[in-house]
């Protein structure tokens, strides 16, 4: 089970496509990755001037370590590994970076077999 885990996280690309052509390349990870990561440093700033929460240091390492771990799960999940990256695909990253919380509910769960 834990290795299943950690393979996750190797982001390996597919070998056939199912859609699309190429997809899966280091560059098109890199760029969403940097999308889920600033949709979760901007959640941060959305609740710093809506809802007036307090800002640290820590929430912002928080959000960065979040956006590790939910990567693979929109990375394969989402499909995105079998397709050419688009503009839509780096909006759906920063909506799951965004709603990280959310993302990271549903990984704990399916860790917990529930």
């Amino acid at each position: 089970m834990a290795s299943k885990f950690f393979e996750r996280f190797l982001l390996r690309e597919s070998v056939e496509p199912k859609f699309g052509s190429g997809g899966g390349t280091g560059k098109s990870q890199a760029i969403l990755f940097v999308g889920v990561l600033f949709g979760a440093l901007s959640k941060i700033l959305y609740d710093y001037f809506y809802a007036g929460t307090a800002q640290s240091v820590g929430a912002y390492v928080i959000a960065c370590i979040a956006s590790i771990v939910i990567f693979p799960q929109l990375y394969y999940v989402g499909g995105l590994d079998q397709r050419k990256l688009s503009f839509a695909h780096w909006t759906l990253a920063f909506q799951n970076g965004f709603f990280w919380n959310v993302a990271f509910a549903a990984i704990a769960s399916r860790m917990n077999g529930s």
